[in-house]
């Protein structure tokens, strides 16, 4: 997919996940140039959590674990909790999900959608909700 104009999206960890695991299309969608990518710190602490499981799923050692979140950081530019402290009080009220509290307080804060497919996203209206597959 080649996009003719950048489009800003704050990405749901269960992209990255996904992107890690399946090295699929979603991987590519990551790392093409029109796309601008963001995600709060809590990504970090997430990928951190979770990589014996992303080793495991995605059939790769932690090194190369490492090496591709090296390599996403790229391309995922991390924003801090403190930059997001007053959008918190709106993304806790619209947010559907508690642990994504902080993605929504991001793209409140920068006013651009989410990629994630999560399903249970879409409830709310205040903030655009893409898919994978709506972006491909």
């Amino acid at each position: 997919m080649i996009l003719s104009e950048i489009m800003e999206m704050v990405i749901d960890a269960n992209i990255v996940f996904a992107a890690i695991i399946k090295r699929t299309k979603t991987l590519e969608l990551m790392f093409e140039e029109n796309i601008r990518l963001y995600a709060p710190e809590t990504i970090l602490i997430e990928l951190e959590k979770y990589q014996d499981y992303l080793c495991r799923k995605g059939n790769m050692t932690t090194e190369e674990l490492k090496s591709m979140i090296f390599r996403l950081k790229n391309v995922i530019t991390i924003i801090y909790l403190g930059e997001l402290v007053s959008q918190i009080p709106e993304a806790r009220n619209i947010c559907p999900d508690p642990g994504d509290i902080p993605y929504f307080a991001l793209a409140l804060k920068m006013n651009i959608p989410i990629w994630s497919n999560d399903k249970e996203l879409k409830k709310q209206k205040r903030v655009k909700i893409f898919t994978t597959d709506e972006l491909m």
